[in-house]
This record gives C-alpha cells, sequence and structure tokens, in this order.
C-alpha cells in the first residue's frame, strides 16, 4: 500500500484503533495491511476551545485544520539529526484524521523530563539545531505568514491585565521595551515529555507536532527551564549551534502567558 491507499484505510477505519491517548485528540495505534500506523483523530471542537488552544489561535493564527494542512512542513521544520519527528503519512480532512508512522521508544507521562544528563543534552541539540533557522514572521510553518506579533502579543497581555491579572514587573518592563529579537524559529508551544518517547538515557523520537509554530525562541525556552531537570547540560548541547540567550523578561513573560 502506497500512503495514499494507508490514509483511505485509516479513513474506513479509525474507530478499531487501539485507543492510547484521549484529550486534544483520540490517538491510537490502528493495523493495516501494511503494518501499523499511529492515528490522531482531532476530539476537541473547533468551537470550544481550551484556553490553551484559544491563545494559539489569537497569537499565532493557528486552527486544528490549518495545522493539519501545514503537516509536511512542519515535520520538516522540526525535523534535526538529534531527534527524529514522526514521519507524517497525511491527513483526512473529512475525518479530521491525522496518520504518521509508528515510532521506537516508550512514552514518559509527566510533563517534567527525566532526570539524565545525557536527555538534557541531546534536548539542547535538538533544539539548538532548530533555533538556528530564522524566519521573520510566526504562524503555522507554510500558512499564514503572522507579521504582526508583538502587537497581538501586547494586545493579547493587555486584555489578561483589564480581565484582572496582575503583571509581574519582568512582563511590565518587556511590554515597555517590547520583545528583544523579532526573529522567529520553529518551536513548540507545549514543550514537554510526554511529547516524546524515550529508550533509557535517549529520547527516540518526537511525536506530538499540534503545537508546533513559528515563534520567539523564550517561549519554547520558557517551557524548557521549567521541565528539564538539568539546565547545564542541556545548555552544553544548545550552545553547539547558538549563545543560550540572555533574555530572563521575556521567559518571564511567556512564562506568565502560560500559567493563564
Amino acid at each position: 500500500m502506497d500512503d495514499q491507499a494507508i490514509l483511505q484505510y485509516a479513513a474506513a477505519h479509525w474507530r478499531e484503533m487501539r485507543v492510547v491517548g484521549r484529550g486534544t485528540h483520540t490517538s491510537g495505534i490502528l493495523e493495516t495491511p501494511e503494518g501499523p500506523v499511529f492515528v490522531k483523530r482531532q476530539a476537541l471542537e473547533d468551537n470550544a476551545l481550551s484556553p490553551f488552544w484559544a491563545r494559539m489561535k489569537r497569537l499565532f493564527g493557528w486552527s486544528f485544520s490549518g495545522q493539519r494542512r501545514c503537516l509536511e512542513q512542519t515535520v520538516r521544520a522540526m525535523a534535526t539529526p538529534y531527534i527524529p519527528a514522526a514521519r507524517d503519512i497525511g491527513s483526512v480532512e473529512e475525518e479530521k484524521l491525522c496518520v504518521f508512522q509508528v515510532m521506537p521508544g516508550n512514552p514518559w507521562e509527566p510533563d517534567r523530563f527525566p532526570d539524565s544528563a545525557a536527555i538534557a543534552r541531546q534536548l539542547g541539540l535538538f533544539t539548538g539545531s532548530r533555533h538556528i533557522r530564522v524566519y521573520d514572521h510566526c504562524g503555522l510553518v507554510g500558512g499564514k505568514e503572522i507579521t504582526d506579533f508583538p502587537a497581538r502579543l501586547r494586545k493579547y497581555v493587555a486584555d489578561l491585565h483589564a480581565q484582572g491579572r496582575k503583571l509581574p514587573p519582568e512582563v511590565r518592563r518587556c511590554l515597555v521595551d517590547g520583545l528583544r529579537s523579532r526573529e522567529y524559529v520553529p518551536i513548540m508551544t507545549d514543550f514537554s515529555a510526554n511529547q516524546f518517547l524515550f529508550d533509557g538515557d535517549k529520547v527516540t523520537a518526537c511525536v506530538d507536532l499540534d503545537a508546533c509554530v513559528l515563534g520567539p525562541r523564550s517561549w519554547e525556552l520558557a517551557l524548557i527551564e521549567d521541565t528539564v531537570p538539568d539546565m547545564a547540560a542541556f545548555r552544553q548541547g544548545y550552545e553547539e549551534y547558538l549563545p543560550y540567550p540572555d533574555n530572563p523578561d521575556e521567559i518571564a513573560l511567556f512564562r506568565f502567558l502560560m500559567a493563564e
């Protein structure tokens, strides 16, 4: 079977998959005549977005259908020599399905990564090698180019303040001074251990690309600092590609956003 035949089979038989996760998507393993594939079917309705996905839509122009259309470009943007991204077989819009190659490794449920210097350094290489791929716009990879991200961000934070959120001093400074960089890179806006597979002290695959966009480095680094125990080892890997950014105010800004 070629990829198109596998997609047709998945569209007809997705209800037979062995479910391994329920949340924004229902995901599972589907046996096909060519072997198992990993299937994700959108479970959250477009008109009932969680606060996280509503924020993604407002800041990055994100949508479920847009993400499916841009899946191939997203996988390419996230590909590195250090952690492979699951190969996308394709999507079936009528069924709101995405189909991927099954990758080796074991899931890890907590957000926080295993306390391993080897894993932390591997994550640093994985992240640094992506952060050198610079764009002048935000948004879905291959989708609508969001060129007014700083203005969107400022308005979003102002609305949070109007709703009663107290702005920490670091966030106020960042909004007054503006983001230090207008460069954007491929990031995982939900970077956490449960987006990956593991085998001992090694990350074997990145298997959740739903929230990957072009965005500020600091957004992803704010998450990484909260989920990677050994940041010294992470920085060793990262700095093989880039100096680690010295921007605590921006880190605080994105940490503030994600605490919403």
